[in-house]
């Protein structure tokens, strides 16, 4: 979703001068010259320095409403040029005082003052009472019941679960869905009240902080002001990509924005970056689940608690929000998202002492929050293994603990760390037992080439890495593991990539060696190095 944004140019000094910071949350830009270079330039370079962006970096911003010495827009940061994304946007207001713009951001202390101080016919009133609603400390919250964005009876394809605004894999939040297919008509998740920040962008702001975003439309049927109903027309998809980024395919970059923080929670002079994940959204029928990275996720039908994943068919059946009935999990019901170490302790510092594979059920014992973050989540799971960082599980919340699961203490602690020693003691003189240290093959095949013996190596290459000795046709060769090197094309049979790794610490090519793999494949069950 998103599109390199057309060029945004070029501010000249000798028109507009800045000093930024000189009220609370506001750019100060001279105005020597023309309206709009002016404002912005000031809009931008608050917007960026509230994003904690260089000051020039690429910004798009538009002026809605111009009233008297007042100015009303919006103003978006563009995704990465290379990223699939939306971007996020904000409004703004700006007031002309003598040679000087003032601006503020939504959400923000100024905004609220300069708010009190504009024309009434300044921001459309629709846009004015949700303003004075989100930027309020107290003011709504909980959240709307959402509908999937398309026309009931209708099912579209899932093309990219959750991932974030700039379309990057492993940011966090995690905020946006990629739909298509159907008839191509973008519905309103919810009611609300429409902004247009830049070109094939929708957003609806519903207050209470939360807002959705329709983007890659190259046909927009809403206006900024408009009020919208649930299921009203906003839009078709498309690859369009006006506010930055790319798309490839026609879709919706469909996003969830929650703009948990109120006033002050950052300082007055920071705009509302979103701040929650969408993992544990519920949205017509279904629930949201995070996946390890951007676009791994699923959607969960939360009638039946089957999983619908990257390509899979999303059925509007015209449910808003869960359809009175909420997901529910049991501790039976907790799974891996992705592989995962299980650690001795609730840290990535602590030792590895089990992988899982991705599904694998959990029975989770307690849980606990520690500084060692992962992702986005610092709440760490108790397992009979070891330790899973939450953030890999299908918890609700990924940085909160889970009602119905019980916190860690001391004594489960002392009781698991015991159980755990016991385990790993276990497990280790299995595994000696059971494992042998090296696998004996053979010399093959050399004399048929020419040159009968086999050149050890110090490295998988014969070209970079020294000869440290040979062995003749038909020796044993004891093997540790495999790995890639050098390719290596005999006169008789397949090429290989697969060096193994000998006892001695030496390395010869797997063409001449009886093993199983064939081709550059390697051989189970030696182990890769």
């Amino acid at each position: 979703m998103s599109r390199r944004v057309g060029r945004y140019c070029c501010f000249v000094y000798a028109i507009a001068v800045l000093a930024v910071g000189a009220l609370d949350g506001t750019a100060v830009g001279r105005m020597t010259g023309g309206r709009s270079q002016p404002v912005q330039r000031a809009v931008q370079t608050l917007l960026n320095r509230s994003a904690g962006r260089p000051a020039r970096a690429r910004a798009v911003i538009s002026v809605i409403r111009r009233v008297g010495a007042w100015d009303f827009g919006v103003a978006e940061i563009p995704p990465p040029r290379r990223s699939e994304g939306a971007g996020v946007a904000t409004s703004f207001l700006a007031q002309l005082r003598g040679r000087h713009w003032r601006v503020a951001l939504q959400d923000t202390n100024a905004f609220i003052a300069l708010l009190g101080r504009a024309p009434a016919t300044l921001v459309p009133a629709s846009i004015l009472k949700l303003d004075q609603a989100s930027t309020l400390p107290g003011g709504a919250g909980g959240g709307p019941e959402f509908s999937l964005p398309w026309t009931p009876g209708q099912s579209w394809t899932l093309i990219q679960g959750p991932h974030n605004t700039d379309g990057s894999a492993y940011g966090h939040p995690f905020t946006s869905l990629d739909f298509s297919g159907g008839d191509g008509v973008l519905r309103a998740a919810a009611d609300g009240v429409v902004y247009r920040p830049c070109a094939n962008l929708v957003l609806v702001d519903h207050g209470g902080g939360w807002e959705t975003g329709y983007y890659h439309m190259p046909s927009i049927s809403v206006t900024t002001g408009q009020f919208v109903h649930r299921g009203d027309v906003i839009g078709r998809i498309g690859t369009a990509v006006g506010c930055g980024g790319y798309a490839v395919g026609a879709h919706v970059h469909f996003s969830i924005y929650h703009f948990s923080t109120t006033v002050g929670t950052h300082g007055a002079g920071v705009w509302h970056i979103p701040a929650a994940d969408i993992d544990g959204q519920v949205i017509g029928g279904y629930v949201i689940h995070d996946g390890a990275r951007g676009g791994q996720g699923c959607l969960q039908l939360i009638s039946d608690g089957s999983e619908h994943c990257d390509g899979a068919a999303i059925a509007n059946a015209g449910i808003v929000g869960g359809g009175g009935k909420q997901p529910t999990l049991h501790p039976g019901d907790y799974y891996t998202l992705a592989p995962v170490s299980v650690y001795s302790q609730a840290s990535t510092s602590s030792s590895i002492v089990a992988q899982l594979g991705a599904d694998s059920p959990l029975g989770i014992i307690c849980q606990v929050r520690n500084s060692n973050v992962v992702g986005n989540s610092s709440i760490w799971d108790s397992v009979s293994a070891g330790w899973v960082p939450d953030y890999y599980v299908n918890t609700p919340m990924d940085n909160a603990f889970t009602l119905g699961l019980p916190v860690c203490n001391e004594t489960v602690e002392r009781e698991k760390a015991e159980r755990e020693r016991a385990e790993r003691e276990k497990r280790e003189r299995e595994e000696k037992e059971a494992k042998p240290s090296f696998f004996v093959h053979h010399v093959y095949g050399t004399c048929a080439d020419g040159a009968c013996g086999l050149k050890e190596r110090a490295g998988p290459g014969y070209s970079a890495y020294a000869q440290t000795g040979s062995l003749a046709e038909g020796a044993e060769v004891d093997i540790v593991c495999q790995t890639h090197g050098e390719l290596v094309t005999p006169n008789h049979g397949t090429a290989s990539t697969v060096w193994d790794k000998l006892t001695n610490g030496a390395y010869v090519t797997d063409v001449y060696v009886d093993t199983p793999g064939v081709g550059g494949a390697f051989s189970s069950p030696i182990p890769q190095c």
